[in-house]
């Protein structure tokens, strides 16, 4: 059969009802959805939502007294003149924090040698328990018996390793610990400042508290983004 261009209907007529037909679906889709979302209770809602809001702005503004304002004012102020006072003894704190982190490291190292050490030995007291019930002969259950005793005092020579490590972390950056009793005064100081520092920011976080959970309820009903 010749091919031909002949069509049944009419192209141009096609492509205009196909397009008016995509038209008329998508408006017909964004009506759904304005008139999903235009329910009545929406007003109500959102009028809910502004007393809410309201409310929590009233509530944090009665929080944020002079008096809370001047001693959070302080609190920071506090915490600025202790950390310049920490930065003078940068070098000091550095070296103390690669000391605690090398302690660290070698006993999480002995911590691991230990438990394979300790699984070694229980295979050990396995196999000798075997021997026994099994009644093999005394010169093979000696053998085991020493086998295990070896595993055992390994165990004990690395658990006693284990202790003086983690003795030796607690001294780290004690004034005992130091070279000279110039250094030892600057542990000293250095102690007092990052115990000032750790009181500061709790005193901070819970003066502040109330605070940021109620701007955080607030951010959750009026987003300050939108």
């Amino acid at each position: 059969m010749p091919a031909t261009e002949h069509f049944f209907r009419n192209q141009k007529k096609l492509h205009l009802v196909f397009a008016i037909s995509c038209v008329i679906l998508l408006a017909s889709v964004i009506a759904m959805m304005v008139e999903d979302y235009a329910d009545p209770w929406r007003a109500y809602q959102n009028t809910n939502f502004k007393l809410q809001a309201a409310a929590k702005k009233l509530e944090i503004s009665r929080m944020k007294t002079a008096e809370y304002e001047a001693n959070r004012e302080s609190l920071e102020r506090l915490q600025r003149e202790n950390t310049k006072a920490l930065s003078e003894l940068k070098i000091l704190k550095a070296d103390v924090d690669a000391e605690r982190d090398m302690a660290v490291r070698a006993v999480e190292a002995l911590e691991l040698r230990l438990k394979n050490e300790n699984a070694l030995r229980d295979q050990d007291r396995a196999l000798y328990d075997l021997a026994i019930r099994d009644e093999l002969k005394d010169e093979r259950k000696k053998e085991l018996k020493k086998q295990f005793d070896i595993a055992q005092a390994v165990c004990d020579e690395t658990t006693l390793e284990l202790e003086k490590a983690k003795f030796q972390l607690t001294q780290v950056g004690k004034p005992s610990s130091a070279a000279d009793p110039e250094q030892a005064g600057e542990l000293v100081r250095l102690a007092q400042l990052e115990a000032t520092a750790n009181d500061l920011g709790k005193s901070l976080a819970k003066l502040e508290a109330d605070v940021v959970l109620t701007e955080s309820a607030l951010e959750k009903i009026e987003p300050s983004g939108w």
